[in-house]
């Protein structure tokens, strides 16, 4: 107890101790406490023009000396600020500011436009009828009159029968049509129908007044009709006699039989005529390529003297007259017409001798034979078409006729002796039973390709330096001539099919030749007792037999072993 008492007395010591040193001076005052922040109760928001909401500000410290707000707004015409009542005044965005002590804080607002929708949209007129070309003008009332949009969108359900525009109906041709007014996502129609306009006929014209036709041909009238807006435009045909022609529904008119009739075309009461003659086809003036013929031809072929050659007076000329007529000129370029010339049987010698301009002609069909000299040095004639009349074509009636590309010789063809000499012939087709006449290919230096059918007849030189042959193949033939290929230094392979003999220069100096095939069994003879082709025996070539007759043919044309070859299946 003593120790405790001993505490007692030396606290209250101390106490009283600091007690005694305190001053005796007035008490400070406290200092100004800032503004650490300031914040919104929002940082964006979204009105409609008209709305209000009230911003609240917090200002931090809570017992900072100034806490006053100050409100601004960066857009007034978008929103308005007072005492941190916001308010929307328009469409648009703002920035609200409340600021204290240095510091602020911003609110984003979004304002926009308070929408009213449309409730209803009416017309003053459901249904209108209208003639074509007239117009009239509806009105549409859109509810309620504040409706934020009431813009009208029209629409027509057929525009080529009535268009739309702002309200205004145009017709444009018969039919119906449903006009459509839309506002928001409400509609409403009006039915149109627009009636034909009736538009007279005025008038109705034919293109042609007169036609000619052969029996049998036809030609379309045409029929114009005035106005071009007539309502009804259908044209009616009629024709006074049906036995010389007759018409149908779209003015084709055909020849019936020889004669004349009047063709009406019929239209809303008006009407126009056309005279139809109908003549004999053989009359009607032939229309030719080269008027340099025509003229040479006329004094000899225009017995009617109306400066034209019908197909009845070409029918009529003879081949002297032809010959006398065509002989003043040789700059003739076309006598395609030559083929209406029928009474023409044989071409005189030399008829188109030196015409080095004709590039066509077509020979009558009744032409059996091609004299001689008769297209002599006629170089710029091209493909040449032989009627299959012909039987005999004369001595050098082609030489240099360096144009010709394709010939085609008909059965039962004699081809003279130098009848094709150095022409321009690419390919040949050889008929039945064709002859071919000494040297009447040689010197074709462009053919390159042959074909020949059954039973030719072919003399020697025949195709001599056609250089441009490589493969030849050959039919049934009387006998293969000397020198038939002779100097045809391309040719390499030649197939023979069916010959009773063969002459053993043949192929005299042709130095490329590889391969030779017969396709008969039994050997051709060789004319003077000969078995061999001395003309060859110093080329590297083979010669190939049916597998069956190789034999054979090793036996009878013994100095060919090393050469001979059995055909391989």
């Amino acid at each position: 107890m003593h120790v405790k008492a001993m505490l007692i007395a030396l606290l209250a010591g101390v106490s009283l101790l600091f007690s005694c040193g305190k001053s005796n001076t007035e008490p400070t005052q406290p200092k100004d406490v800032a503004v650490t922040s300031v914040t919104l109760n929002q940082v964006s928001i979204e009105l409609k023009v008209g709305e209000s909401v009230q911003l609240t500000a917090t200002v931090q410290p809570s017992n900072a000396t100034s806490k006053t707000i100050t409100w601004s707004t960066s857009n007034s015409s978008v929103a308005s600020i007072a005492n941190g009542l916001l308010t929307a005044i328009g469409e648009g965005s703002a920035t609200i500011t409340a600021s204290a002590g240095g510091k602020s804080a911003n609110c984003t607002v979004t304002v926009k436009q308070n929408v009213i929708a449309v409730t209803s949209i009416t017309l003053d007129q459901t249904s209108v009828e209208l003639t074509e070309g007239d117009n009239v003008t509806i009105t549409a009332t859109v509810k309620p009159d504040n409706a934020t949009n009431k813009t009208v969108t029209w629409s027509s359900s057929a525009p080529e029968v009535a268009s739309i525009q702002d309200g205004k109906i145009t017709a444009i041709k018969a039919g119906d049509a449903v006009i459509k007014a839309v506002a928001g996502d409400k509609s409403a129609t009006c039915n149109v129908k627009v009636k034909a306009k009736v538009i007279a006929v005025e008038s109705i014209e034919l293109n042609k007044s007169e036609i000619t036709l052969k029996e049998g041909d036809s030609e379309t009238l045409e029929a114009t009709v005035k106005p071009d807006n007539a309502t009804d435009k259908t044209v009616t045909w009629s024709t006074s006699v049906s036995d010389v022609a007759t018409v149908n529904n779209v003015g084709k008119v055909k020849a019936v039989s020889i004669g004349e009739t009047i063709i009406t075309a019929s239209c809303g009461g008006v009407s126009a005529k056309c005279t139809v003659k109908v003549k004999d086809p053989i009359d009607f003036s032939i229309v030719f390529n080269d008027a340099l013929v025509k003229n040479a031809l006329l004094p000899y072929a225009d017995k009617d003297n109306d400066s034209e050659i019908s197909y009845r007076e070409a029918a009529q000329i003879e081949a002297e007259d032809l010959k006398s007529a065509l002989s003043s000129s040789r700059a003739y370029t076309s006598f395609q017409e030559f083929e209406f010339f029928t009474t023409i049987t044989s071409i005189p010698a030399g008829l188109f001798k030196d015409c080095d301009k004709l590039k066509s002609i077509k020979l009558p069909e009744t032409v059996t034979s091609i004299g001689e000299y008769a297209f002599y040095d006629c170089r710029s004639l091209r493909d040449f078409i032989f009627p299959q009349s012909l039987k005999t074509i004369g001595k050098y009636a082609f030489w240099r006729s360096l144009g010709l590309s394709s010939i085609t010789i008909p059965d039962g063809v004699t081809i003279s002796d130098y009848a094709f000499f150095v022409s321009g012939a690419k390919q040949v087709k050889f008929g039945n039973n064709v002859i071919i006449g000494e040297s009447a290919f040689t010197g074709c230096s462009s053919l390159a390709s042959l074909a020949f059918s059954e039973y030719t007849t072919i003399s020697m030189f025949a195709f001599m330096k056609c250089e441009a042959l490589i493969n030849v193949e050959l039919k049934k033939l009387s006998s293969i001539p000397k020198y038939l290929f002779a100097h045809n230094s391309n040719l390499k392979s030649v197939v023979i099919h069916e010959t009773s003999s063969i002459d053993i220069y043949w192929l005299n100096e042709c130095f490329s030749i590889e391969k030779i095939t017969f396709l008969q069994t039994t050997p051709p003879a060789t004319p003077g007792g000969g078995n061999t082709f001395p003309s060859l025996s110093d080329y590297h070539y083979h010669i190939y037999v049916p597998k069956e007759s190789l034999e054979t043919y090793q036996e009878k044309w013994s100095s060919l072993k090393d050469v001979l070859m059995a055909i391989e299946e």
